[in-house]
């Protein structure tokens, strides 16, 4: 049975108190097992306009589910994406609060900056390739206001995991830059993690091509000035107050962001 607008718009709020109160929900595949990907992603836009009333913006998009392993653990086969607000922007070298979040993670990510629009569908990686003003490092912090075992409905109803995300001031152009080659070492006091771009869907680029295709589809697309992480490239990474993290990217960089 479909849930209704007041419900969806319920579950809406319980979200965001949950966010604000930093106390998850239960799974609401759990409450509500009948639920659509279709209106969660519906509850996904209610979260984001009320974040646009309060003076947000919506700056990019993220990319998740690009390893066949999250892919397997979600029982996806394809990947998810998710909006990404000027709230969610930490500095480079910032801190961020860990009282603020409820199970914070850490996700090592190659990003992109769009110099042009790309409307899909049918957007190709050439396409992707000539919008690009260049890539640069970044961590994504991803959160769950949801607790209990989750599936992908709980995912993209929950903002696709979106939090916080630490953008580097370098950007790199991408010319001659083969992405699924570059290294990328996670250090939170020590090596905690290394892995390439090719984790990333194969190819970072090819994150782009699915965000394109997949956001037309509601009738969205990229624009020009917006930047795009394009799924992590390990298995999320808990943190915890007083943790130190940096993550190194071969030719493209370093992002770093404290914990308090």
């Amino acid at each position: 049975m479909p849930l209704s607008e007041d419900l969806i718009k319920e579950i809406t709020y319980k979200l965001l108190e949950a966010e604000g109160s930093c106390k998850p929900i239960d799974a609401i595949t759990t409450t509500y097992p009948g639920i659509t990907l279709s209106e969660a992603r519906k509850i996904n836009f209610n979260i984001l306009n009320e974040r646009i009333k309060k003076g947000e913006k919506v700056i990019g998009f993220k990319v998740a589910f690009t390893s066949k392993a999250m892919q397997q653990a979600w029982g996806v086969d394809k990947p998810e994406w998710g909006y990404l607000t000027s709230g969610m922007v930490v500095a480079d070298g910032g801190e961020v609060e860990t009282k603020k979040l409820i199970q914070p993670r850490i996700e090592p990510e190659i990003a992109f900056l769009l110099k042009d629009d790309v409307k899909g569908p049918g957007v190709s990686a050439a396409d992707i390739v000539k919008a690009t003003a260049g890539v640069l490092p970044a961590i994504e912090i991803v959160d769950s206001r949801v607790a209990g075992k989750r599936k992908v409905e709980d995912f993209v109803a929950d903002s696709s995991g979106a939090a916080r995300v630490v953008l580097g001031g370098n950007i790199k152009s991408i010319d001659g830059l083969d992405l699924k080659l570059v290294g990328c070492v996670v250090e939170i006091g020590e090596v905690v993690a290394t892995a390439t771009g090719a984790a990333a869907l194969g190819n970072p680029v090819n994150s782009m091509v699915f965000i394109a295709n997949a956001i037309s589809e509601v009738g969205d697309y990229l624009k020009a000035g917006q930047i795009v992480i394009t799924g992590s490239l390990v298995t999320a990474i808990p943190v915890k107050a007083g943790d130190y993290v940096k993550v190194s990217f071969d030719r493209i960089g370093s992002v770093s962001v404290k914990f308090i």
